[in-house]
């Protein structure tokens, strides 16, 4: 961390009212660490390639909206402040982004609030994308498996017409047979 940052955290803690509790905000700035980690998630190529960016994107976004609502709303000193603990903030955030929403914890704070609503908001897109991700792994290997059961028949076929010399066999490739084909060889 730079030096201006670790002097904004200075002024920050200091007890003196309102007047300096404005500037844990910049505090904010250390989620801009979190955006190498999804990137860097992004271009993993590695087995479970999709399941490592599932992982990435709830898991950054679940610590930015704990960490976030820790810094309002847990060095706000409003009464009646249930999320007291990290690990509670942690919880707050992956029940607020998967929409379930207990209501075990809460932010009391405006500030508080607005943070709910934008993690509830990128909470929506979140489970999108999860739900994407699951719907693509249900369907994919299905078709896919389908189709390789469907193209080695079809290769059998054609030897065993070859062999007894059937007339009009081998068939001749359909469209869809020469794009599966054209797929699985790329």
């Amino acid at each position: 961390a730079s030096n201006f940052t670790r002097i904004l955290d200075l002024i920050s803690t200091i007890p003196v009212g309102q007047y300096f509790q404005g500037f844990r905000l910049f505090r904010l700035t250390r989620l801009i660490k979190l955006i190498p980690l999804v990137i860097r998630a992004k271009r993993y190529e590695g087995p479970g390639k999709s399941l490592v960016r599932v992982f990435a994107i709830v898991g950054a976004t679940t610590f930015a909206g704990a960490y976030t609502i820790m810094i309002v709303e847990g060095s706000s000193g409003a009464e009646n402040v249930s999320i007291l603990s990290f690990g509670d903030a942690l919880w707050w955030s992956l029940v607020t982004i998967s929409t379930v929403g207990y209501g075990d914890l809460y932010p009391v704070t405006p500030g508080g609030r607005i943070v709910a609503v934008f993690l509830i908001l990128v909470g929506v897109g979140v489970c999108g994308y999860i739900a994407g991700f699951m719907a693509k792994l249900m369907s994919t290997g299905d078709y896919q498996e389908e189709m390789e059961r469907l193209v080695s028949v079809e290769e059998k076929l054609d030897r065993l017409a070859h062999y007894f010399e059937i007339e009009g066999w081998p068939h001749e490739e359909t469209p869809e047979k020469k794009e599966f084909v054209y797929r699985k060889s790329s």
